[in-house]
């Protein structure tokens, strides 16, 4: 409630959306609260109402009012989402990581972020719980309590019971904020340090395992090259562990791919579709290939004026080739000669008019042909 009267006050163009979860005799309250506020202010309220939580409460709450906050983040255009956690709820965070050990790309509440491919920030992370409700008083803002806060089942309530009992005041307080403060400081510094491991789609596997902060290293690498999407802390724990113990694996990110192959993980687009025709022996530069008259014949294709117009495409993911009059499979080539998934989207195939398979990138095809009356070419 204080974070929405700043907003106003702040001359923010804003509405409020509330879940509610049915989850305590005060929660009708609660909606009410928030309904006539906007109405007396006249700000958009939107309500919905969750259904029964499955498994873990906190979490499935979570998980509701965040994908609601995204849905109508998308509908009406808005910039974000505005979220009110304040300084004890930080100090909290960074308490139960800690006590986990966790791998965070962030220690604390970080005050911004993506959720559902939506930015949520978090305005109030330098305020105390004392400060807005003082606001709330000051400025005449009804607002709730939430009984449940004082239960003791859930750990972040007992860490909350203990900062109130001390206070933010209190020395060992203010080192614990300062001792987040440095640990983010350290991360910083770390992607500092990485940027050009950052700007790079591929890098050894080892490189990665041998990193301080892998998983702050995954969070910025994944979005320094993919379109934007949800990445939660779960999900890049995931990725991480499959990096680490997989032998290989393709894990999709939207429409790219995180793949690791050969003791290497690659960050790839989606593969290319490309096809170009050709009436007459020339030179040919594209982004995938490049195609030359003159080669050496190790390297070279052969082709006669019965085979134009020549198609030049990428290969299928099930191509077959005839060799030795033997079908063959590109993809047992491909593997046994350790190509990675990028280079695999791109590789050219080379088809005459006939739809005959004449040539595929560093592989030889055998064609009884006569010489005098045949053009030699490469592809890089």
């Amino acid at each position: 409630m204080a974070l929405l009267d700043m907003a106003r006050q702040s001359g923010v163009d804003c509405r409020a959306v509330h879940v509610n979860y049915h989850l305590r005799e005060s929660a009708d309250r609660d909606a009410m609260i928030v309904k006539t506020y906007c109405q007396l202010h006249d700000i958009p309220f939107i309500r919905y109402e969750a259904s029964p939580p499955v498994g873990n409460v906190q979490d499935y709450a979570r998980k509701v009012r965040y994908s609601h906050f995204a849905q109508v983040v998308k509908q009406t255009g808005a910039e974000g989402v505005l979220v009110a956690h304040h300084l004890g709820d930080d100090l909290e965070t960074y308490m139960i990581q800690k006590l986990r050990k966790s791998q965070v790309t962030h220690y604390g509440l970080a005050p911004s972020t993506v959720l559902y491919d939506v930015r949520v920030d978090r305005p109030l992370l330098s305020m105390t719980k004392e400060a807005l409700v003082a606001h709330c008083v000051t400025h005449h803002v009804p607002f709730g309590v939430d009984e449940t806060n004082e239960s003791p089942a859930y750990l972040r309530n007992r860490l909350r019971q203990e900062i109130a009992q001390l206070g933010m005041d209190h020395p060992s307080m203010k080192a614990l904020l300062e001792e987040k403060n440095h640990v983010n400081a350290q991360l910083e510094q770390f992607i500092a340090e990485h940027q050009v491991e950052l700007d790079g789609q591929s890098m050894m596997i080892r490189q990665y395992e041998a990193m301080d902060h892998a998983l702050l290293f995954l969070e910025r690498w994944i979005r320094r090259h993919v379109p934007p999407m949800p990445l939660s802390e779960d999900h890049l724990l995931e990725i991480d562990r499959q990096i680490r113990q997989a032998r290989s694996f393709r894990h999709k990110l939207g429409t790219w791919r995180l793949v690791k192959q050969y003791g290497r993980m690659c960050l790839l687009p989606p593969p290319p579709s490309y096809r170009y025709t050709i009436n007459a022996p020339q030179d040919l530069d594209t982004p995938y290939f490049k195609l030359r008259l003159n080669a050496q014949p190790q390297h070279g294709f052969d082709v006669i004026e019965d085979d134009f117009p020549l198609v030049i495409r990428n290969a299928h993911p099930n191509e077959r080739y005839l060799h030795d009059g033997a079908s063959k499979n590109l993809a047992r080539w491909w593997i046994s000669h350790k190509i990675l998934q990028g280079e695999r989207d791109r590789w050219p195939v080379v088809e005459n008019r006939h739809g005959d398979v004449i040539h595929l990138k560093r592989i030889k095809l055998t064609r009884s042909l006569n010489p005098h009356k045949s053009h030699l070419y490469m592809i890089e």
